[in-house]
């Protein structure tokens, strides 16, 4: 099974549709650094990857919504760094929510964020370090 993912050839993509790699069992990275026209992510993005444990986002300069239930679930993630999405304006309901492991967010690149829903963050009990500064500008 499928380990370790990493986007090579992705320039023409904008779109990640719906249930992308949902409950993929397996993977445990994620490199989308090929990905850069990426303007949306679509509903259960990366959701509840058991065994994922890095994401790297470092592309994802250009999107502006993330669609709900984005990588909820994902129990072995400690670390997520969000300062790529600088042009995000709206994160939909239970973003990152039953993230157990999750212990540091970097969002101070989150300054056009104008909506968040329900849930944001929700059952993350490891959490020890959250910046949201940038989201009250």
């Amino acid at each position: 099974s499928v380990r370790h993912l990493s986007f090579t050839n992705g320039s023409c993509c904008t779109v990640i549709g719906d249930g992308f790699l949902k409950e993929h069992p397996s993977i445990a990275s994620v490199d989308f650094s090929n990905l850069r026209n990426v303007t949306s992510l679509g509903n259960r993005f990366l959701f509840r990857c058991s065994s994922l444990t890095f994401v790297d986002f470092s592309c994802f300069v250009n999107v502006e919504s993330i669609n709900h239930s984005f990588m909820c679930g994902c129990s072995l993630v400690e670390r997520i760094d969000l300062s790529p999405f600088q042009r995000l304006s709206t994160i939909a309901h239970s973003f990152l929510c039953e993230c157990s492991s999750l212990k540091t967010i970097y969002t101070s690149a989150l300054v056009k964020v104008t909506s968040i829903g329900a849930r944001f963050l929700k059952q993350c009990s490891s959490l020890e370090f959250v910046d949201l500064s940038a989201l009250s500008k």
